[in-house]
């Protein structure tokens, strides 16, 4: 666990927010936390956090669209361990330098307001194309985690995406600068949070998960 002075480090050494994804720059409570890029041996560690963290919240047909994202594209996930324990995971689609989709961040329950899903959070924005205009981030969420990414700016939108059952859910946008994913990784520099670099990945055709 971090000391408060930990705190105070690390937000005088960050320049002003200016969006709410700023703000959110905090150190994180549990040490030694390292983001890596997904690897074959980490499926059952990924599904097992999906499994822990559906019941009561995830429609049904969520273990099935992560099983196809971590076959179709392993590459773009990513996990967060301590000591070799896979404790998060989280996944992106890059469909153009402009428009990215954020899919199954997940955390552990054991690790859970620890801090470990905001860094995968911004290791997963750090790897969008640094361009002169705005990379629009999308994302497919459940009600009852909708406040959580609405800290980081995420604005929910008039349309929704349906389950299996016809069931209703939120989607939310945000836009991030080239400035911006500059200071995150700032960010993750000073936190030391080691992270890879993935933005050399081209982008993949359109997909859906449903």
């Amino acid at each position: 666990m971090l000391h408060a002075w930990d705190h105070v480090w690390l937000a005088l050494r960050l320049p002003l927010p200016r969006y709410l994804m700023e703000v959110q720059m905090k150190s994180p409570r549990l040490r030694g936390v390292r983001l890596r890029q997904y690897r074959e041996s980490d499926f059952e560690a990924c599904r097992m956090l999906c499994d822990l963290n559906a019941p009561g919240r995830f429609p049904r047909g969520t273990a099935e669209a992560q099983i196809e994202y971590l076959q179709t594209v392993p590459e773009r996930n990513l996990v967060a361990e301590v000591d070799g324990q896979v404790i998060g995971c989280g996944g992106y689609l890059l469909n153009h330098p402009n428009h990215a989709i954020l899919v199954f961040g997940l955390v552990h329950p054991a690790y859970q307001k620890m801090g470990v899903g905001r860094l995968l959070f911004f290791a997963r924005i750090v790897q969008m194309p640094l361009i002169r205009t705005d990379t629009i981030i999308q994302i497919a969420t459940v009600k009852a985690a909708l406040p959580y990414y609405r800290q980081f700016g995420f604005e929910p939108q008039p349309t929704f995406w349906e389950d299996e059952e016809k069931g209703k859910h939120p989607l939310a946008l945000m836009a991030v600068n080239a400035e911006g994913i500059r200071r995150v990784k700032h960010y993750l520099k000073l936190a030391q949070v080691p992270y890879p670099d993935l933005s050399e990945l081209p982008p993949e055709k359109p997909m859906l998960l449903e």
